[in-house]
Parts: C-alpha cells; sequence; structure tokens
C-alpha cells in the first residue's frame, strides 16, 4: 500500500518511514572487539532483526515546531444555548472553553493550547484542539491519501 502526503502550508515537515541500519553498531562492535579487553558492544538493539522490523513499522511524524505538551483536564459539557456559556464561565473559573460540535470542552489547564497557531488564508487558526478525554487533534499542515482497503 503506498501512502502520499502533501504538504498544505510551507512550514509543514511530511511524515516518513523510519529506517534503522545496523551497519553504525555493526562498526562500534567491532572498534570495541579489537580495541578493548573486555568491553564489548554485541548486543545493540540495532544488531537485532526482530527490534528493527518494530521500529519500521509505523511512520515518523515530525513537528514543525517545538512544543511542551502538558495532560488536559477537561470536561465535556452542553448549553440549551450560546447564552448559558456566560453562567458556565462563572462556574467554572480559569477554564477555556471550546465548541465541539454540540457540546463545548471545557478546558482548566490548556493554556499551551492557543498559545500555537498559524495563518490560513488571513486569519490564525490553533493547532491544537482539545477532542475530549485529555486528547487534542494536533494539526501539522499536511494532508494524506490513503487507498481504499
Amino acid at each position: 500500500m503506498n501512502v502520499a502526503f502533501r504538504s498544505l502550508f510551507p512550514w509543514a515537515l511530511l511524515p516518513h518511514v523510519h529506517r534503522v541500519s545496523p551497519q553504525p553498531a555493526r562498526e562500534k562492535a567491532k572498534l570495541y572487539s579489537q580495541s578493548f579487553r573486555w568491553l564489548r558492544a554485541n548486543r545493540a538493539r540495532e544488531l537485532c532483526g526482530p527490534w528493527r522490523m518494530a521500529e519500521q513499522l509505523g511512520w515518523i511524524v515530525p513537528s514543525p515546531i517545538d512544543v511542551t505538551i502538558e495532560p488536559l483536564d477537561d470536561i465535556e459539557v452542553a448549553m440549551e444555548e450560546d447564552e448559558e456559556l456566560g453562567g458556565i464561565q462563572a462556574a467554572i473559573r480559569d477554564a477555556d472553553f471550546w465548541r465541539r460540535e454540540s457540546s463545548f470542552m471545557c478546558v482548566k489547564n490548556g493554556h499551551w493550547l492557543r498559545l500555537h497557531q498559524y495563518r490560513v488564508d488571513g486569519t490564525w487558526q490553533t493547532m491544537f484542539i482539545p477532542n475530549g478525554q485529555g486528547t487534542v487533534e494536533w494539526h501539522l499542515g499536511w494532508a494524506a491519501e490513503i487507498p481504499n482497503g
């Protein structure tokens, strides 16, 4: 199966398949064997075929920014009307509210969510959007085309 990634923004870093070469570990093992009396480096993980295979099964998804991500303290709330937002904000102080379809995500410690924004057609979009249950959507600036099946 071939997955195609395309950049949506100039700052996007596309995912790539992780490759692990055993050659540097072989050279280190040889150097140790030839140069040191007792020290050896024959049991490096890069020399283990199953370990290399497991490492190379997935994708490396690089981040275009340096970011410190913290666990989220969030709760999903619903309101009959938008006017209720002021009342619930008073009840739950120091929280951000994010509309997510028919409800809101109330996030108490999500200051880092709004810090990371990027420009789209003259408007600012947040890179991180609370998704519920302590998870976030992370918009990395690329799209994937995945074949059916």
